[in-house]
């Protein structure tokens, strides 16, 4: 189940200097179980492995990225 729309970054395909934490605001709060990249209109969505992605309380997730695109963050179903 989706805890957030899928957010997305602009423009796609941009390539930071240095990767950069991307802090995502969620609301309603909630427990986040996976996060989904996808590069481009045209790739498949991927699993982002643990390391790239936390979650200090369940107000945000912050993900490591090193280029602009889209992310999309799964709960489990306990979270509203």
């Amino acid at each position: 189940m989706l805890a957030e729309r899928v957010i997305g970054g602009w423009p796609h395909g941009h390539v930071f200097d240095e990767p950069v934490d991307v802090t995502i605001a969620l609301a309603p709060p909630a427990d986040v179980v996976e996060v989904l990249y996808k590069a481009d209109d045209e790739t498949a969505w991927v699993v982002l492995s643990e390391e790239t992605w936390t979650q200090p309380s369940e107000a945000e997730v912050r993900v490591r990225a090193e280029t602009l695109c889209s992310f999309a963050l799964l709960k489990t179903n306990a979270t509203s």
